[in-house]
């Protein structure tokens, strides 16, 4: 992880979690090996989003789940990111974004209240 994406991610963890009406956690992934068999163990499946927050939906009153990973300079999606979100919007039906910017997070999290 480089400085930038560093300091964008806590950018856009303090920008989310100052909003009174959303609720937002970075994902942490733990790599470990399990004991027993030897194998490699991850916290989170490969692709798993930087971010995760719930925001109170302002239409029903429910929280909507927002997902996102955080991109600097030129990089992109992996294909385990581009597969997660695939399956996150298809079968979750929540709302998923890339955040190069404190913006495109909130624009994300204001998606969620209005969706």
């Amino acid at each position: 992880m480089s400085s930038a994406h560093s300091k964008l991610l806590a950018e856009v963890l303090l920008a989310i979690g100052a909003l009174p009406d959303a609720f937002v956690e970075k994902v942490n992934v733990v790599v470990g090996v399990n004991p027993a068999t030897g194998q490699h163990v991850r916290s989170v499946e490969k692709g798993h989003p930087d971010l995760q927050a719930c925001v109170r939906n302002r239409r029903t009153g429910l929280g909507l789940f927002v997902a996102g990973d955080v991109k600097t300079g030129n990089a992109n999606l992996t294909k385990e990111q581009r597969n997660w979100r695939d399956a996150f919007i298809a079968r979750g039906g929540g709302i998923y974004r890339v955040f190069r910017s404190v913006q495109d997070a909130i624009d994300a999290i204001e998606d969620a209240r209005n969706a």
